[in-house]
């Protein structure tokens, strides 16, 4: 929960120098905001749904199942080291895209 928050403030600290940067180019900062992020939210929502979708086919893990038992016949020995899941990276992924469309229509409908 804590990198789902800390990556939604990056990306709105991103969305405000960018606005900032727009306010120097005489463009009205909050729409800039909304429009940077909206379209941060559809990117973001693009990458997640491609590391839940595609990342976790039954392909991509039999393909590290067998770079795993290469690795095994090799001898090396494996770090026991927690990382996180694809599926789960891919699903935090979608839920911070989800969270930077709905504020960006909370702003804009604030704006109206």
């Amino acid at each position: 929960m804590r990198i789902l928050i800390a990556d939604f403030i990056v990306l709105n600290i991103i969305s405000l120098v960018i606005s900032a940067l727009g306010s120097l180019l005489e463009r009205e900062p909050l729409n800039t905001f909304v429009l940077v992020t909206f379209l941060l939210s559809g990117i973001v929502l693009i990458f997640g749904g491609y590391l839940g979708f595609f990342v976790s086919s039954a392909s991509y893990s039999k393909l590290f199942a067998y770079l795993r038992l290469r690795r095994e016949a090799k001898g090396e020995e494996q770090k026991k080291e927690v990382k996180e899941k694809p599926e789960k990276r891919g699903l935090r992924m979608v839920a911070l895209g989800v969270l930077l469309f709905v504020e960006s229509l909370a702003l804009t409908l604030l704006m109206i």
